[in-house]
């Protein structure tokens, strides 16, 4: 089980991609810009995430998987990380 911080990223690179659908960016960006959270523990987020299928990485890039099929999974996996 991913633990509170990767969880806590987790959610909130969920968060920035609900708000933000066709960005794409680096771990390190991600890290910078979006969340503000160290480059590891983002890391470990978005290897949950797209373990679940939500995201996908383009060479060095992150993005969500095709939004059509991902917008209901958003808010599910983000339940499911918050209950954890």
């Amino acid at each position: 089980m991913p633990n509170f911080s990767t969880r806590r990223t987790a959610i909130a690179i969920l968060h920035y991609f609900q708000d933000h659908p066709t960005a794409k960016d680096t771990a390190a960006g991600i890290a910078r810009w979006w969340v503000g959270e160290d480059l590891e523990i983002v890391k470990k987020a978005l290897a949950l995430l797209t373990k679940e299928g939500i995201v996908t990485k383009d060479e060095d890039r992150y993005c969500l998987e095709s939004t059509s099929q991902v917008e209901p999974s958003i808010d599910k996996i983000t339940r499911k990380l918050e209950n954890k």
